[in-house]
């Protein structure tokens, strides 16, 4: 998407921010309005990380994590303030909330059943932290516990489908687990396994 896209992205956002906030200001109580207002904010912050505006999406996805009530979906929004912040120039701001993204993960994590997706939200969190810690030994942990967590995450089938993987590579979330050796491997051992379907010509 060209920087263009972003900008339209984030004024449509930001009307719908607006829109959603005044709604869910008129009934608190209302959990449709107040998740809606969750994504609002996290399609204005992707869009503003897109354009570099790090401060803003930083804002935006602390507003998000404000409102989560779902606590991995907290973690999650926590440590894209973080990597936010970090990619912003500002790494000792960025540590308070990469570490308060990885408690609120570590206690999801702490359940008996766990399903792919929150395996696979979880490994984002490290991901991010891996990212976004300037300290390389703490960033090596981070990233070989993303990898871990996203292991399991195809121990249950969620990475079966190409389709997912297909995202999993693209998502800006993993990206500082590309040049990782147990990444790739964990990948390509899934690709021989689960091949993606022949294109037709």
């Amino acid at each position: 998407m060209t920087d263009g896209r972003w900008v339209e992205s984030e004024e449509l956002a930001g009307r719908a921010v607006e829109e959603v906030a005044a709604r869910h200001k008129q009934q608190p109580d209302n959990g449709d309005h107040q998740r809606l207002l969750v994504q609002c904010y996290w399609y204005r912050a992707t869009a503003r990380d897109h354009l570099k505006r790090y401060a803003d999406a930083a804002a935006d996805w602390g507003e998000a994590a404000k409102l989560a009530d779902i606590p991995m979906d907290r973690a999650f929004y926590l440590a894209h303030r973080g990597s936010s912040l970090a990619r912003g120039g500002h790494a000792k701001r960025a540590a308070p909330e990469f570490a308060a993204a990885i408690r609120e993960a570590e206690t999801v994590l702490k359940a008996e059943k766990l399903n792919g997706l929150t395996y696979y939200d979880a490994g984002a969190v490290y991901a991010f932290a891996a990212g976004g810690t300037p300290d390389p030994p703490v960033s090596a942990k981070y990233a070989t516990e993303a990898v871990r967590l996203l292991g399991l995450a195809a121990k249950v089938g969620y990475l079966n489908d190409p389709a997912q993987r297909k995202t999993l590579r693209a998502a800006d979330e993993y990206t500082a687990l590309h040049s990782h050796t147990a990444f790739k491997k964990l990948l390509a051992d899934l690709d021989a396994k689960f091949p993606p379907p022949p294109v037709k010509k």
